[in-house]
């Protein structure tokens, strides 16, 4: 296991070195993804993922969270992370989340009140918000039905609880959640819409989406818990069009910019960031798109990969 973690962080050097990448510190923007990332399966953030974190928030590297959760869903993460004041990047981009007093001078915020997965009502502020237009997330919707009819349906709303189609086939949505017949789905404030296919792999989930005629919705596929798991929202809308607008608030430089994921949501931030990088368990079509590639998380990849920003 030495050996292995001592390959890797020498690949990640590499990589770092040749991008000309800055130490930990106000001139670093890194960007994580959660699950597959910072938090294993089991839902635990490793103390060496936890400890990393904290020494690059004491040093100051802007450290943003960019997920496809909700905002519902990331909070109690960031609460793991014992980070109460910061700026994420939830729902694939489609909002950012200003928690705390974090600021974003001259960007227009909407407050809202949001219910956690864990059930606490919390005030947050929105900023950058992309909804999909009904008329598209009902073509979406109806498609995906007629594509995947043994499928379950979600959708998150603006503001208010999600709206989950009976049958819905997890938990992890719930408290936040209220049940609806299908075509009440569709909402005109829809930030993320989810689709789960038991016992489906992401190849043949993709595979099967992308002969669908969904205009005006973007969508990235992943497995998630055994089964296929799809978030789509507005097209032309993604992480990393979200991160960029971040890193030119934070004035950082566009090579300085680190991102680290496992999915297929995560690839256009994986291209755009001046180093992506890949989890180890990632699967190739991810991998591709990476500079460079870390442990998987089970390994604490995110850990190696911070640790040796820290020691630049």
């Amino acid at each position: 296991m030495k050996i292995q973690e001592e390959s890797t962080a020498a690949r990640l050097r590499a990589a770092f070195d040749a991008a000309g990448t800055p130490p930990a510190g106000p001139e670093l923007m890194v960007c994580l993804d959660l699950d597959g990332t910072t938090l294993r399966p089991d839902g635990i953030i490793a103390e060496r993922v936890d400890a990393a974190f904290q020494e690059h928030l004491r040093r100051g590297t802007h450290l943003v969270v960019a997920t496809g959760r909700g905002r519902e869903s990331a909070i109690p993460v960031l609460d793991m992370l014992r980070v109460s004041e910061t700026i994420m990047v939830c729902s694939n981009g489609n909002e950012t989340v200003l928690l705390g007093n974090a600021q974003l001078p001259g960007v227009q915020v909407r407050t809202v009140r949001s219910m956690t997965d864990r059930g606490d009502v919390v005030p947050v502020r929105l900023a950058h918000l992309f909804t999909m237009e009904e008329a598209d997330l009902a073509r979406a919707l109806n498609a995906m039905r007629r594509e995947f009819p043994g499928a379950y349906f979600a959708v998150e709303p603006v503001e208010g609880p999600r709206r989950v189609a009976h049958g819905y086939a997890t938990e992890r949505l719930e408290p936040n959640a209220i049940w609806v017949k299908f075509k009440d789905l569709v909402v005109p404030d829809a930030l993320r819409l989810i689709m789960v296919v038991p016992r489906m792999e992401a190849a043949e989930l993709m595979a099967r989406l992308s002969r669908l005629d969904m205009p005006g919705v973007d969508w990235a596929a992943s497995s998630s818990s055994g089964s296929g798991w799809v978030d789509a929202g507005r097209a032309g809308i993604s992480k990393a069009s979200a991160l960029e607008v971040l890193r030119r608030d934070f004035g950082i430089a566009r090579g300085a910019t680190v991102a680290v994921g496992d999915g297929g949501n995560d690839i256009h931030m994986l291209e755009w960031a001046g180093v992506g990088v890949a989890m180890g368990q990632a699967l190739d079509y991810v991998r591709a798109h990476a500079r460079a590639v870390t442990d998987p998380v089970w390994d604490d990849g995110v850990a190696t990969l911070l640790e040796v920003l820290l020691a630049r």
